[in-house]
């Protein structure tokens, strides 16, 4: 359960409430989120609205995705960031939003890459982020009636959750010991 006590301390009201907002949502789709600090929480929310293209608590069924062509290279999402939830990030870090921010809700299938050339590197100029069509889908009831019923019937990839918490299967083997 995120503590939002420690997030967002020096931003104004509007902000604060926008990245808890984005916390929400990553969090009730089962992103594992407990290992990180209060700064990444801040900025993987503010990472994902960029990429939302939400800058007001009630856009939310404005939500954009893949299919609405809003795609992001990382050093565009540092400038939504900057221009939109009172940062001064510097474009020097776009690393950090692939590596740091972006990781967890791409290896989950939330967010997906894009580039003109679908083989590119994950460093590559060309490549940029977009909401998935399904997470946005999921993204335009919050708030609303809908939101619980919606949440749970998304189908999150457990699969990616379990070998990011380390759960395994173990086998076991029966063992006979000759006295």
């Amino acid at each position: 359960m995120v503590d939002f006590k420690k997030i967002a301390l020096k931003k104004s009201a509007t902000v604060k409430s926008l990245i808890y907002d984005g916390l929400r949502i990553i969090e009730a789709v089962g992103v594992p989120i407990d290992d990180l600090t209060p700064r990444r929480l801040e900025k993987m929310s503010m990472a994902f609205l960029a990429l939302c293209s939400i800058t007001n608590r009630n856009q939310w069924i404005n939500v954009a995705s893949i299919s609405t062509d809003h795609i992001l290279g990382t050093r565009q999402i540092i400038r939504f960031i900057n221009k939109s939830f009172e940062e001064s990030i510097s474009e020097g870090s776009y690393d950090d939003i692939r590596r740091k921010d972006l990781i967890r809700l791409v290896g989950m299938g939330l967010i997906v890459k894009s580039a003109k050339n679908p083989e590119a590197d994950n460093n590559d100029g060309t490549r940029g982020y977009a909401l998935s069509n399904e997470f946005a889908e999921l993204i335009k009831h919050y708030n609303s009636d809908a939101w619980e019923t919606m949440k749970n019937a998304f189908e999150i990839d457990q699969d990616y959750i379990d070998k990011f918490v380390g759960k395994r299967e173990k086998t076991k083997l029966q063992v006979k010991m000759r006295v």
